[in-house]
């Protein structure tokens, strides 16, 4: 096993400077840790620039930078689903979550089973939400775990031997610190974060002669696009609006063959109104039957695509055998 000593140093160095962090955030904003609110909660007291690096180094973590890109591209745009789900879940959580807040610290909620408990006068269902947060936290840590794995083996080091000495580090300044250190440790990890969104977007793309090389398409490929969608633009951002999968790449198709924009603005919003009335009437008159409804709708969208698959290999088929000119 070959140890590369430049990637060595530097883990060392960020875990070094993060055990010390770790452990002297115990003395940052000094209170007494026996209470269960200082210590899982530093007692209410974190301010909006220490929570928002709190956020940020739970939600964008190797999850968003390793896991999602590499589903994309493993298995295409099927990895796209984390923009959608961001886009969802961030308003409900801005709407749910201040009042939430609010009725726990009037009521000294610490924990989420804490409210349930309280809310629902029921210690079995609170210990049931407690649970159900461990078991799903479990897969996530398994994940975290395994890159970290896999990038201590590149270095060249014994995976196991680190992961325990990383373990028993991150376990004694958590009980020592509490939630004091993983909100101080969020600073550095939003700074390496940010360093490796700079070298992505700056250094990489410097590196393999700029972004034209790296999203090169062939001069006929583009002519190709731009003659279909001079000759029936209009149709397919129409019909791509009814179609699985087309509703989000039909846009960026249109784009890359340089269609009008106000011309695909225009049939874009003609279709998104179509479809829209479609999946209104169709509720309206299928009434309460959601599954029939929601049968309904994976076989607009299936069926669909599988037309669009047919017309596509009937398109790639004509093509090869049609006489070509000399």
């Amino acid at each position: 096993m070959t140890t590369h000593w430049d990637e060595l140093i530097i883990v060392i160095a960020i875990g070094v400077l993060v055990t010390v962090i770790g452990f002297g955030a115990s003395r940052w904003r000094r209170a007494d840790l026996n209470h269960i609110e200082e210590w899982g909660l530093a007692g209410r007291s974190f301010g909006t620039i220490v929570t928002w690096f709190l956020l940020g180094g739970d939600l964008y973590t190797a999850y968003t930078f390793v896991a999602v890109p590499g589903v994309v591209f493993a298995v295409g745009a099927y990895g796209l689903f984390a923009l959608p789900y961001t886009i969802l879940i961030y308003p409900l959580v801005f709407l749910t979550m201040p009042r939430l807040w609010q009725v726990s610290r009037n009521k000294g909620y610490v924990t989420g089973s804490d409210y349930v408990k309280d809310r629902f006068n029921s210690r079995f269902f609170a210990l049931l939400i407690a649970l159900t947060g461990l078991v799903a936290t479990m897969p996530y840590i398994a994940l975290q775990i395994f890159g970290i794995k896999v990038v201590l083996a590149n270095i060249g080091i014994s995976p196991e031997a680190a992961l325990i000495i990383a373990f028993v580090v991150l376990a004694l300044f958590t009980y020592v610190s509490g939630l004091r250190a993983p909100a101080l440790i969020a600073v550095v990890k939003d700074g390496l974060i940010w360093l490796v969104v700079i070298v992505a977007v700056i250094y990489i793309p410097y590196k393999l002669g700029g972004f034209g090389s790296i999203f090169h398409i062939r001069p006929e490929h583009i002519a190709r696009s731009e003659l279909f969608f001079a000759r029936h633009g209009d149709r397919a951002v129409l019909a791509s609006r009814f179609v699985l999968g087309l509703r989000t790449w039909g846009s960026m198709l249109a784009g890359m063959a340089r269609m009008p924009f106000w011309r695909f603005q225009l049939f874009s919003a003609i279709g998104g109104l179509a479809w829209a009335a479609v999946i209104g009437v169709a509720g309206y008159l299928l009434g309460s039957n959601l599954a029939l409804l929601a049968a309904v709708i994976r076989a607009i969208g299936l069926g669909g695509l599988i037309v669009l698959v047919l017309i596509v290999v009937i398109l790639v088929v004509a093509g090869r055998n049609a006489p070509r000119p000399r």
